[in-house]
């Protein structure tokens, strides 16, 4: 059973979270903040700069945001420029974008053997996206999952590695969870998958912080067009949330689309990065001055 969590950033994207949900259920009825606030039991003023330190807009600039048009209109802004980044290559090891990750794919060996002979620890943090799960390896990072109805991180953990040993030891996940989504993080990743689906998380990982692509994008970026529902299922086996972006995919109409572990979440996490995006435009702007 998942942990419960009551920190301060768990509270907070619980917050974000039930915020969201009510604005995006009600959006047909145009929701003053005074109903969204109080749909979260908090203060129309807490709840107002709450959402505009989290996502950079105020909720009823969300309310406007999600139409599909908008949508459209903000995220899927220039996909020429977007295809060119994603094309651009992408390293074993490197710079990518906001953290700083070391891939190690498994050898033909590992994926056979489904972690036989592996010990892999685990434990629930609190986070900046609420309550989650960390799963390492002595090679790194090799699950990354959110507290969410009907996922099990265990039982898909071991699904992946079905012959590992699992110890439930928080305290050896915890040096990672302190720094998981800061852009001084250096981090290792240690992963399993087919030759397809590491092809389509490399390319997850080339869409740039607070922009986002399309199914068929990813299709054509790994220069395989017709396989737009095989990419779809790639991305849905993506074991590392959040940092392997496929929350950034969206469907080509402008739709969020299905995410793995809460469309809500899904959204909170396209808020924040435009957020951090903004951010980072107004801090190189008034350093260039």
């Amino acid at each position: 059973m998942n942990q419960q969590f009551t920190g301060t950033q768990a509270r907070h994207y619980r917050q974000i979270a039930g915020a969201i949900e009510y604005i995006r259920e009600h959006q047909s009825e145009q929701p003053s903040l005074e109903q969204v606030a109080h749909a979260i039991a908090l203060s129309p003023s807490h709840t107002q700069r709450l959402f505009q330190q989290w996502a950079g807009l105020s909720p009823k600039a969300f309310l406007r945001f999600l139409t599909k048009e908008k949508a459209l209109q903000q995220l899927m802004t220039n996909a020429t420029a977007e295809n060119a980044t994603l094309h651009s290559g992408l390293s074993s090891s490197g710079r990518l974008h906001d953290l700083i990750l070391h891939w190690e794919a498994m050898t033909a060996g590992n994926v056979r053997n489904r972690g036989q002979g592996l010990t892999i620890q685990h434990g629930w943090h609190d986070t900046l996206y609420g309550s989650t799960f960390i799963a390492i390896t002595v090679h790194g990072l090799c699950y990354l999952a959110f507290e969410h109805e009907g996922v099990c991180p265990t039982t898909e953990l071991k699904g992946r590695w079905p012959q590992a040993k699992l110890i439930e030891s928080p305290e050896s996940t915890l040096p990672i969870a302190k720094n998981l989504f800061t852009a001084s993080a250096e981090l290792r990743l240690h992963i399993i998958g087919s030759p397809f689906q590491h092809k389509v998380w490399e390319a997850l990982l080339r869409i740039p912080t607070g922009e986002v692509s399309s199914y068929s994008d990813i299709a054509q970026t790994i220069r395989e067009p017709k396989s737009a529902r095989a990419v779809g299922h790639a991305i849905s086996q993506n074991p590392i949330g959040k940092l392997i972006p496929c929350h950034r995919v969206i469907r080509k109409n402008g739709d969020f689309g299905n995410y793995h572990w809460g469309d809500t979440r899904k959204i909170a996490m396209l808020l924040k990065e435009q957020q951090e995006k903004t951010s980072s435009h107004k801090t190189g702007n008034k350093k260039g001055a």
